[in-house]
């Protein structure tokens, strides 16, 4: 729950609120990025690609970003205006 609440944090913070992956990026340096590649058994030249803004992240691969922090990704659709689907 630490996690999940650090995070989300980050994310909702009033003045400065960061991006999901900017707080990712920002938690992994501080977690070091072996640990954090063990933590979700990905590669570590991977997690340090997406670090150095080499690498995007799909949203599946995004969420087992997230995982450890007991959070994922929800795709939305809403009904736009007849005037703006013309």
């Amino acid at each position: 729950i630490a996690r999940k609440e650090y995070f989300l944090g980050l994310i909702h913070d009033e003045d400065e609120a960061m991006s999901i992956e900017e707080a990712l990026r920002f938690i992994i340096r501080r977690i070091g990025t072996v640990e954090f590649s063990q933590l979700i058994r990905e590669k570590k030249q991977n997690v340090d690609k997406f670090l150095n803004g080499v690498r995007n992240l799909k949203r599946e691969t995004l969420d087992k970003y997230l995982f450890p922090f007991g959070v994922q990704t929800v795709l939305d659709v809403k009904l736009i205006s007849k005037k703006k689907a013309a």
